[in-house]
């Protein structure tokens, strides 16, 4: 994480990260809030469909996420679901042929459906 980058402050701060064999790492949430941010930058290709991956892979993990972490994150520095679901879509049984050879289940109504709770609540 760059230390330019809109959450550094927050994320050690508020210790938004797991202690892993002496490394700092990210929480989920911060990870996939800072992969939430990369429609600003306005690339397409493979880098955006790896994240298009990373992000429905850590949405649909073992672990629940944790809303209060986004919300927080959130009032920092916005960022935009709708390309998330857009994307999604569009890319659908790439997306679906790639988690799968990652052994990871396809899930596309538990996908959409954790990111619209997000965004519900965001909103309220």
């Amino acid at each position: 994480m760059s230390f330019a980058h809109p959450y550094v402050e927050v994320v050690f701060e508020k210790e938004l990260y797991d202690e892993i064999e002496g490394l700092r790492v990210a929480l989920p949430e911060v990870i996939l809030s800072m992969k939430f941010l990369i429609e600003k930058n306005k690339y397409r290709g493979q880098k955006q469909l790896k994240d298009l991956v990373d992000i429905y892979v850590l949405t649909v993990g073992p672990e629940e996420l944790d809303f209060e972490v986004f919300k927080l994150l959130y009032s920092r520095e916005k960022f935009n679901l709708e390309w998330v679901v857009r994307y999604f879509r569009e890319n659908e049984e790439f997306l679906a042929s790639v988690v799968r050879e990652l052994g990871v289940v396809f899930d596309r109504e538990e996908f959409l459906f954790i990111i619209s709770e997000l965004k519900e609540s965001l909103e309220g």
